[in-house]
């Protein structure tokens, strides 16, 4: 196919994504408690945190929205845009879960503790595999990569199959990750927000940060001065717009004796006439600052609520991934055989220098790649033909032998 036909075709098929909006501070929440926040760690110097946001996710089944949609796509210059990523889970059937995530200090991240189990099959099952996409902020991009889950944190006496509100007191988890695929740590790209156990809190107001589905894939949005009530010791009800993706999200509550924002709960489930966060309380911060610091032990800890600690699975799937290392924008195209047995082309994915996606997930070690850059001139080709959307381009043939990730690097 020759250059003019391809930029034609490719025209027809790529839209870019912008981010837009405005931050402002929180409104201020007072009351004091007996326990100080805690900050587990310092953010690098050139994301030094503000006044922050939060936001909601997973068991949502429908759009609840409270009069006008007050979500907007976080701008590049607010707070916590470098502390908040996108978790996602591969399910059954080629579909993924989506839930929302915050960087809490080192190598671990909060979020919802029914974000990491599939409760399709009536029987809750972890995940075989999860990982964290820090800032997301771009459809098909990884700004900072990705982080894959190995340990999960929760309560001893969660139970996401209970009735009601039930399910929700123990809704939250502390989740380790490990490095990317280049061996970095999470806090070399991002910083990290404080959370607070306080046990007196006074109905106010909120900020909200997370990855709704109803919106681009991977775009971070936000929204403050949601309302927000006590509902109980280990609940609160909020009024923030929320939509399945957004479970796990940070409740932020900004401290004007501290001059920021913390982490005082995970955003829930929703309901019809109110939305649910599920509480830091006093003891659940002393036992997630532990964990963070690797000295939790359950066996021996005499804490009043108990955590469990599970190891992930092994990988069961190989992830292909591509890694713009070239100085132009990049038009990549798979072949790739999926986990239901047939064979299926994606493409074009559109990668600007520097960023990283994940183009597929497959159990097979053969798939085949096309990649050009912006210009239509061709970097990774071979004898292999496939079609795109009608067009039919050369790939190459690519193997790997093991589970996890393989990473292609067409300018290296």
């Amino acid at each position: 196919m020759n250059r003019t036909a391809y930029l034609t075709a490719l025209c027809a098929l790529s839209a870019l994504l912008g981010l837009a909006a405005c931050s402002t501070r929180p409104t201020a929440v007072r009351a004091t408690s007996e326990i100080t926040p805690a900050n587990t760690s310092a953010l690098p110097a050139e994301t030094a945190p503000a006044p922050a946001t939060a936001a909601i996710h997973d068991s949502v089944r429908e759009r609840t929205i409270f009069g006008a949609d007050d979500r907007r796509r976080t701008p590049f210059s607010h707070a916590d845009r470098l502390t908040v990523g996108k978790l996602e889970a591969p399910k059954p059937g080629d579909r993924v879960s989506g839930c929302t995530a915050t960087s809490i200090g080192g190598n671990h991240i909060l979020t919802a503790a029914h974000c990491v189990y599939d409760t399709s099959s009536g029987i809750p099952r972890l995940y075989d595999t999860i990982h964290f996409y820090p800032a997301a902020g771009h459809h098909n991009q990884m700004p900072h990569g990705r982080f894959r889950v190995t340990r999960v944190h929760h309560p001893e006496h969660l139970n996401g199959l209970a009735p009601g509100l039930e399910k929700l007191h123990n809704d939250i988890a502390v989740l380790e990750i490990g490095e990317d695929d280049s061996g970095n740590t999470l806090q070399r790209f991002i910083g990290t927000r404080g959370i607070w156990g306080r046990s007196a809190l006074e109905d106010g107001t909120m900020s909200t940060l997370g990855y709704p589905g109803d919106k681009e894939s991977r775009v971070q949005y936000h929204q403050e001065h949601c309302p927000y009530e006590i509902f109980s010791r280990t609940l609160l009800r909020t009024y923030c717009d929320v939509f399945s993706g957004q479970s796990g999200s940070p409740v932020l509550l900004y401290s004007e004796k501290h001059g920021e924002s913390h982490i005082h709960g995970v955003i829930s489930a929703e309901a019809d006439q109110a939305n649910y966060a599920t509480r830091i309380t006093p003891e659940r911060q002393r036992i997630i600052l532990a964990i963070v610091q690797g000295r939790y032990d359950m066996h021996t800890s005499s804490e009043e609520e108990r955590w469990t600690s599970i190891d992930m699975p092994t990988a069961q799937r190989i992830h292909v991934m591509l890694h713009n290392t070239c100085r132009k924008t990049l038009h990549v195209a798979l072949q790739y055989r999926e986990n239901n047995g047939n064979w299926t082309e994606k493409g074009f994915f559109v990668i600007e220098p520097g960023h990283a996606t994940e183009l597929a997930q497959t159990r097979n070690s053969i798939f085949y790649v096309h990649v050009r850059d912006i210009e239509g001139n061709v970097l990774v080709d071979g004898a292999h033909q496939a079609a795109v959307h009608g067009y039919t381009f050369g790939f190459r043939q690519l193997n790997h032998s093991h589970f996890g990730d393989t990473v292609i690097r067409p300018c290296n």
